[in-house]
């Protein structure tokens, strides 16, 4: 069976979903972890797979490149947006990247705290989510810079894929509003709303992968 391919969101870093990483092929835009820029994660997903995972700005950018779900047998995307403003107003961007230059060890907890790590159906196998050793904070920049301005299309071709959208009921960072745009553009998608923050355990990403694939990755 091939690797999963898992997706990741804005500074979702592999030392967040230690097992995962190791079990998939692990992608995380605009870091050091390998995932890259827009253009190397289009490439990627041109390049298909039999199962794919895109949670957040990874569900941002596969729905972005609509066509690229065609080439995956399953896909999973978890707490996707349209457009990150709909949820989190320019303000508050601007001063994350900002504080990024003063404090990014400070902005990256106190940002999965409000992702609602440690919380109901969150990580919380550890106080404190684990960082890489070096963090690149302009590449974390480029990121948010990224988010201020990118739009996915509201027309996606018809998806012969199997489609799960998987929508945190208490997420704080994609708001309801903005997470209904989703439900109503992926028509024909299986929708599923489950308890937990923005940031999801490893144990439940772990079971959406484990019901799209039959089989246990750990």
């Amino acid at each position: 069976m091939l690797r999963p391919v898992f997706l990741s969101g804005w500074a979702g870093f592999a030392t967040l979903y230690p097992r995962l990483a190791r079990a998939c092929e692990f992608l995380v835009p605009f870091s050091d972890d390998p995932g890259g820029d827009e253009n190397a994660v289009f490439t990627r997903l041109d390049q298909g797979g039999d199962t794919l995972l895109a949670w957040s700005t990874g569900g941002h950018m596969a729905l972005k490149h609509g066509r690229c779900l065609g080439n995956f047998s399953r896909v999973i995307l978890v707490a996707p947006f349209l457009h990150f403003t709909d949820s989190l107003p320019e303000r508050i961007v601007r001063s994350m990247i900002s504080e990024l230059d003063r404090n990014p060890v400070g902005l990256l907890r106190a940002f999965y705290a409000n992702c609602g790590w440690g919380g109901p159906g969150g990580p919380d196998s550890q106080k404190t989510p684990s960082l890489p050793r070096h963090i690149d904070t302009e590449k974390l920049a480029a990121g948010l810079e990224y988010l201020l301005t990118s739009v996915a299309a509201p027309d996606l071709p018809v998806i012969q894929a199997s489609l799960t959208l998987v929508l945190p009921q208490d997420d704080r960072v994609i708001r309801p509003k903005a997470a209904r745009k989703v439900a109503q553009l992926l028509d024909g998608a299986v929708v599923k709303q489950i308890p937990g923050g923005h940031c999801l355990s490893e144990e439940i990403l772990h079971a959406f992968l484990h019901e799209a694939t039959g089989a246990p990755l750990f």
